[in-house]
């Protein structure tokens, strides 16, 4: 019987593409924000340069870098490289940087329901999300959507040292919510990440497929979180 539910974050949870404004347009409001915070601090850092000698590489390094890194690339150790000033507040730096994403994050499809679903049958829910930048970021995104507190253990790759699909991860997560492997379902919207290891470890596992796109995928799928309902009681392993 299931009795934790972890979930991925970002296209899981959260909709940090959302909003009137383009993926690029965020950039550049979060690469301005950096610029003004340090020319508070003295410091004139063009937005050529910021984007060029840190956001460029960082952005693709991570894409390069998904599945074949076991550490996480931070955001701070490429802006710090771009910048080349110590001793600066780095991690506020990035906030800044992620502020026009949270702005206009929105919650993902029908999760919010599924969550009040959840709190009804008094089963926990969690986090396990691949991140280069703090999960405070993160948290305080989904504070300001009103669901920080339906999540009672948050694993972000960046905080914890490994990402997922590594087993470490999905075993620390199951330690961490008191319940064993069997007893634990993991929905996320990648097979490779969300889905292959916990399912190889003896979870329940679900892709999260709203838009069809993976119908070859060799596991269960989902489009809407409320298909889950009728499996919180069914699954055993």
């Amino acid at each position: 019987m299931i009795r934790f539910v972890y979930f991925d974050l970002g296209n899981t949870v959260l909709d940090y593409r959302s909003g009137p404004v383009t993926e690029q347009e965020k950039e550049c409001l979060g690469l301005g924000q950096i610029r003004a915070q340090l020319e508070k601090w003295g410091m004139t850092v063009s937005l050529a340069k910021l984007e060029s000698s840190f956001l460029k590489p960082w952005t693709r390094d991570v894409v390069k870098n998904a599945f074949f890194s076991d550490r996480e690339l931070k955001a701070e150790e490429y802006l710090y490289s771009a910048v080349g000033m110590k001793g600066l507040d780095y991690p506020h730096l990035i906030d800044l940087y992620h502020e026009p994403f949270r702005r206009f994050a929105r919650a993902k499809g029908d999760i919010l329901p599924f969550l009040g679903e959840l709190r009804k049958r008094r089963i926990p829910a969690g986090i396990i999300s691949n991140t280069p930048i703090s999960g405070s970021c993160h948290d305080k995104t989904l504070n300001q959507l009103g669901l920080l507190n339906d999540f009672t253990h948050r694993l972000y790759s960046y905080d914890v040292g490994m990402r997922k699909p590594k087993r470490e991860i999905f075993l620390l997560a199951a330690e961490i919510s008191g319940f064993g492997v069997n007893e634990i379902l993991m929905v996320g919207d990648s097979f490779r990440a969300d889905v292959e290891t916990p399912l190889a470890l003896g979870m329940g596992a679900f892709l999260y497929d709203p838009q069809g796109l993976f119908d070859r995928a060799p596991c269960l799928r989902i489009s809407r979180f409320s298909e889950l309902e009728k499996y919180l009681v069914q699954i055993q392993t």
